[in-house]
C-alpha cells in the first residue's frame, strides 16, 4: 500500500533565501534549493532526512497542506518540484482556503483543517497496520497550522515528525493513547452534517438540540411503550 507523508508547507524557503540573497526571481530561488535543500528549508530538510530514514521511499505520496497566500503558494510549487525530482515522490498540493496566517483562527479554519486531514486518513484507518501508512510531517509552516495538524494526527493514531533547523535528528511523536469517537457522529449523523456547512450561531446550534432531545425521548417512550 502506498504511503502518504501529509506535510504542513509555509514560506521557509523565500525566508532563507532573502537571507542568502536579497534579490532574485523564481530561477534563483530554485537553484538555491536544489543546491542545498538543508539549508534552503524546513519543508525539504525534513523530508529528505524522512527519505534517508526510509520513513519515506520512492514512489510514495506527499501532501503538500498550504494556505492561499502568494507566498505559501510560491513555496509550495518549488518544493513539489524538488520533491517529484530529488526525492522521486508523487506530491500533490493542497491548498487550505479558510486560513488565515494574520490575527485570530476562526472555527472554520480548523473545521477546514480537520475535514482536509481526517479525509486523507480516513481510509486507513481500518486497523492499526494500515494507519503506519499515513505519516505527519509538521516541520515547515505557520506554527498554528503546525500545532494543530499533529494535535489531529495523533488523535488519528498517526506519527507526526518534527526536526528542528539546529539539529539533526528527526523527532517522532508516537500517536496519544487517545482516539475520536464516532458513535455520536454516527447517530446524530444529520445534525453534524448541518453543523459543517457553515458557522452557525448558538440560538441555531441550541434549537437543533432542543429538536433532537425531544425526538430521542419521543423515540425512548415508545421502545418503553
Amino acid at each position: 500500500m502506498q504511503k502518504i507523508c501529509i506535510t504542513t508547507v509555509g514560506t521557509s524557503l523565500l525566508t532563507n533565501y532573502s537571507r542568502y540573497k536579497a534579490n532574485g526571481g523564481i530561477s534563483n530561488i530554485r537553484e538555491y534549493l536544489f543546491e542545498n535543500p538543508v539549508k534552503a528549508s524546513a519543508e525539504t530538510n525534513s523530508l529528505q532526512k524522512l527519505r534517508e530514514d526510509h520513513e519515506l521511499e520512492a514512489g510514495n505520496k506527499i501532501i503538500l497542506l498550504t494556505t492561499q497566500t502568494e507566498k505559501a503558494q510560491e513555496s509550495a510549487a518549488l518544493l513539489k518540484e524538488f520533491a517529484e525530482k530529488r526525492l522521486l515522490q508523487k506530491v500533490e498540493i493542497n491548498t487550505l482556503s479558510a486560513w488565515n496566517t494574520e490575527g485570530k483562527i476562526s472555527a472554520q479554519a480548523l473545521s477546514e483543517l480537520t475535514r482536509k486531514i481526517v479525509g486523507i486518513v480516513e481510509p486507513f484507518l481500518t486497523s492499526v497496520y494500515t494507519q503506519k501508512n499515513v505519516i505527519i510531517n509538521a516541520t515547515g509552516g505557520y506554527k498554528a497550522l503546525t500545532s494543530y495538524a499533529s494535535i489531529i494526527g495523533l488523535m488519528c493514531g498517526l506519527n507526526v515528525y518534527y526536526i528542528h533547523e539546529e539539529h539533526a535528528a528527526i523527532m517522532t511523536l508516537p500517536p496519544m493513547p487517545l482516539a475520536w469517537d464516532y458513535s455520536l457522529i454516527v447517530d446524530y449523523d444529520e445534525f453534524f452534517a448541518w453543523l459543517s456547512t457553515g458557522i452557525r450561531t448558538k440560538s441555531e446550534v441550541d434549537e437543533q438540540l432542543a429538536e433532537i432531545k425531544q425526538k430521542d425521548a419521543e423515540e425512548k417512550y415508545r421502545t418503553i411503550v
